[in-house]
Order: C-alpha cells, then sequence, then structure tokens
C-alpha cells in the first residue's frame, strides 16, 4: 500500500498547504493512517476540480 499512497499523495503535493505537507510526513504507512487524510484531500481539492465538474462554459475557457 505504500506504493499506492505515494501516487496518490503526488497529485496533492503541489496544491497541498504547509500544514497538510507537514502532517502528511507524520503518517505512518504501514498502520494504514494516511488514508482518511488522503480521502479528506481528495474531498477538498478533486470534488472542486474545474476539469472534473465543469460545466461545459467553464470547460471552453480552459482550452
Amino acid at each position: 500500500m505504500c506504493f499506492v499512497y505515494q501516487h496518490v499523495w503526488g497529485y496533492f503535493k503541489r496544491v497541498a498547504t504547509p500544514e497538510e505537507r507537514a502532517l502528511s510526513a507524520s503518517f505512518s504507512t504501514t498502520a494504514d493512517e494516511l488514508r482518511p487524510f488522503l480521502r479528506e484531500l481528495t474531498v477538498k481539492y478533486l470534488l472542486s476540480s474545474a476539469l472534473l465538474f465543469a460545466t461545459p462554459e467553464k470547460m471552453i475557457s480552459l482550452n
């Protein structure tokens, strides 16, 4: 699971706050502590993604 968590974290590390980056370093991947944190980041960042949830009008402006 460690590689999976690293892969998913790669999506967030560029947009994460300094506090989120510091918090991510404190979790143990062997104890599966990172999963709830990554789930929280998914809600925070991916659900607000213009690419995934934009209206057709907004998608045109992204091009």
